[in-house]
C-alpha cells in the first residue's frame, strides 16, 4: 500500500483507497471498476488491492480478461467448464485485468510466431517493484520484448523513461527471468495456441523450457505500442544500450457513434520507430529499410520474375498438410485462389485459413519459397546487400 503514487496528475483519492482496503466492498459482495488512460496504474492498484484482500484473509485470483475467457472456452469444449466455473466461485475477490487491444491482437505487433504473457510483478535489485503491460516471446526469431503500452500525451521525462528504466532494472534479476520462464512453460501446457507454435517450429516438449531460458538469456527488446510518436521519444529511445521498437496503434471513434471504435495496427508488423534496423542500416550504409522492401523490390533486382511460382506448405494444428501455390504478378502482387493479395504475408494468411487453421496472422516472407526453396526472406536479405546503383 506504501508504494502507491498519490500524486496530483494520478487523480487518485487516497481517503477511498484507504476504505478499499479494508476489505469491506468485498464483505458486501460490491463490485469495483478502476478506471483510466494507459500507463495510469490501474494494474498495479488492482494488484495493491488484491494483495491487502489476502492478508485480510480473503480468497483472491488475480487474473488477465482474454486467458480466462479462452480457459473457459477451452473448458466448455472439454465438457469441464462447470467445474472450472466452481472453483471461480469460491473465490472471494476476483481481478479481471486487461480488457484492451493489445494483448487481443498482439501478433500484429510482435509476429506470428509470438506469444504474449500477462502482466506479472517484477522487481529491481533493491526491491522496486514494476509492472509491465506484458511480455512477448517470439520463439521462431529467440528474442523477448518488455511490453509498456503508452499515450502520447505522456511525458517522456515524468512518466515514460523513469516507469521503462525501472523495468529494464528489473528485467535484469535472474528471479525476473525465471518467473517469466516459468509463465510460458505453464502457457504452452495450458494454452493450445502457444503449443501448437511450439509444434510448428518442431520444439518438443521436453526442450520448452531450455529454449525458453536460452531466449531470456538475451537482453529484451523494449516493445512500446503507442498512439503517437513525439521527437522526444524517438530521441530517448535511441540512447538506450537495450533495442527499441515503438509502433503507432491509432484508435478511431465514428462520430456519431462513440460505441463504435476500430484499431488501426501496422502493416506486416512494422513499427514507426526500430532501434535495431537503423543500427544495421547505419554499419551497412543501407538507403533501404527492410521493412520497405517489397516483392517489386526483388522483380526489380531480378531475384524474382513475374510469373515465377512461390510456394507455402502447412500443416495446421490436427489437420492434414496442404501446399499452396501463388504466382507473382507485374506489380509484386500475388495470385492464389483467382484472388490477388497486395503483400506476401495476405496471401499467406488465406492459404492458412483455407486449411481449417484459426491463426489471425503470418509472416508471409517466412512461409512463401521459391520453387528452388529459397524463403522470400532470404531473397530479401540478398537484396539488401546488393549495391545502391544495381536497385
Amino acid at each position: 500500500m506504501e508504494q502507491i503514487d498519490y500524486s496530483q496528475d494520478r487523480g487518485l483519492d487516497k481517503k477511498m483507497v484507504e476504505r478499499l482496503a479494508t476489505g469491506d466492498f468485498i464483505k458486501k459482495g460490491e463490485d469495483l471498476f478502476i478506471t483510466g488512460s494507459t500507463g495510469t496504474g490501474k494494474s498495479f492498484l488492482a494488484s495493491v488491492l488484491g494483495q491487502q484482500a489476502c492478508l485480510l484473509g480473503y480468497e483472491v485470483l488475480y487474473t488477465n480478461t482474454a486467458k480466462l475467457m479462452s480457459h473457459l472456452k477451452m473448458a466448455k469444449a472439454d465438457a469441464v467448464h462447470l467445474k472450472e466455473l466452481s472453483k471461480i466461485e469460491k473465490q472471494d475477490a476476483l481481478i479481471l485485468d486487461d480488457f484492451g487491444v493489445i494483448i487481443q491482437n498482439y501478433e500484429y505487433l510482435f509476429g506470428p510466431n509470438s506469444f504474449y504473457l500477462p502482466k506479472a510483478k517484477i522487481k529491481t535489485a533493491d526491491g522496486g517493484g514494476t509492472i509491465p503491460d506484458g511480455f512477448a516471446i517470439d520463439i521462431a526469431l529467440r528474442k523477448w520484448f518488455l511490453v509498456e503500452a503508452e499515450l502520447m500525451h505522456h511525458s517522456v521525462w515524468n512518466h515514460i523513461a523513469p516507469q521503462i528504466t525501472k523495468q529494464i532494472l528489473a528485467s535484469q534479476q535472474d528471479i525476473t527471468r525465471r518467473t517469466i520462464v516459468d509463465l510460458a512453460v505453464e502457457q504452452n501446457k495450458n494454452d493450445p495456441s502457444t503449443k501448437e507454435k511450439f509444434d510448428e517450429l518442431n520444439i518438443a516438449e521436453i526442450n520448452v523450457r531450455q529454449v525458453l531460458g536460452d531466449i531470456l538469456e538475451t537482453d529484451p527488446i523494449i516493445g512500446v505500442p503507442i498512439d503517437g510518436i513525439t521527437n522526444d521519444l524517438k530521441d530517448w529511445a535511441r540512447t538506450l544500450k537495450y533495442k527499441v521498437k515503438l509502433w503507432v496503434v491509432t484508435k478511431f471513434v465514428e462520430f456519431n457513434n462513440p460505441q463504435n471504435i476500430v484499431f488501426e495496427f501496422p502493416e506486416e508488423f512494422k513499427p514507426e520507430l526500430d532501434t535495431e534496423q537503423e543500427e544495421e542500416e547505419q554499419n551497412e550504409n543501407r538507403e533501404i529499410n527492410r521493412y520497405d522492401v517489397e516483392i517489386s523490390d526483388l522483380i526489380a533486382g531480378n531475384l524474382l520474375h513475374v510469373g515465377d511460382k512461390l510456394i507455402m506448405p502447412y500443416r495446421p494444428r490436427n489437420g492434414q498438410p496442404k501446399r499452396y501455390e501463388a504466382t507473382i504478378l507485374a506489380d509484386g502482387s500475388l495470385s492464389l485462389f483467382d484472388q490477388i493479395f497486395g503483400s506476401p504475408s495476405y496471401a499467406a494468411l488465406a492459404g492458412i485459413i483455407d486449411s481449417g487453421s484459426t491463426r489471425q496472422t503470418v509472416n508471409g516472407w517466412t512461409s512463401w519459397k521459391t520453387q528452388a526453396g529459397k524463403l522470400l526472406a532470404e531473397l530479401r536479405e540478398q537484396f539488401l546487400m546488393l549495391e545502391p546503383t544495381d536497385n
